[in-house]
């Protein structure tokens, strides 16, 4: 029993590594995909490869070519969060402050002594 245990302690590692690879690549996609416009070209380039370079690892099967290439894509993801970030934080950020004014006012934040609460009668 303590062999299977063993054995399966293993493979249940290499499943989870496995898993998580695949929702990167999946996540890693779509977040391309849909922020095509927003992310430079040497950025788009670099992500997509490491994203085939995950993809080959898993398919090779490698728990530790997919743990090392997970690791190199997380950390270009987030340069390309950040770039995403940036880009939609100039024009768009500028339309979202607009509509929160009506929302400051009604909140008054001059009123800096009030604070909300909630109460009930007993």
């Amino acid at each position: 029993a303590a062999q299977n245990e063993e054995a399966d302690q293993v493979r249940r590692a290499e499943v989870e590594t496995r898993n998580q690879a695949d929702s990167l690549v999946y996540s890693s996609e779509k977040l391309l995909v849909d922020n095509a416009e927003k992310v430079p070209e040497e950025l788009k380039t670099e992500t997509q490869g490491k994203i085939d370079a995950l993809k080959a690892a898993i398919a090779a099967n490698n728990t530790a070519e997919m743990q090392t290439a997970t690791t190199e894509l997380n950390s270009v993801l987030s340069r390309l969060g950040e770039a995403v970030y940036s880009q939609s934080a100039g024009p768009e950020g500028g339309e979202d402050a607009g509509t929160d004014t009506p929302e400051e006012d009604e909140g008054s934040p001059d009123d800096e002594g009030t604070v909300e609460g909630e109460f009930r009668e007993v």
